[in-house]
């Protein structure tokens, strides 16, 4: 997965993301929301049925708790 957001994503979330869910790589909005919320900010996230919309809230909060080993 080639994107500068991304990376910020715990590295276990990433092997699952990238060899489990085998996808090559997150949409542009979910990249952009982990910023924030990695951050703990809030984040509204419009997209159509099936967008990726939990995901992109999942990801950034799996990440927080794999490194806060929550």
């Amino acid at each position: 997965m080639n994107a500068p957001d991304a990376e910020l994503l715990h590295p276990v979330v990433l092997h699952h993301i990238v060899n489990t869910l085998q996808w090559p790589g997150l949409r542009a909005w979910q990249q952009a929301a982990i910023r924030p919320l990695l951050g703990g900010g809030d984040a509204l996230l419009l997209a159509p049925t099936a967008g990726g919309k939990t995901e992109a809230a999942m990801f950034p909060l799996l990440s927080r708790m794999a490194a806060g080993s929550w």
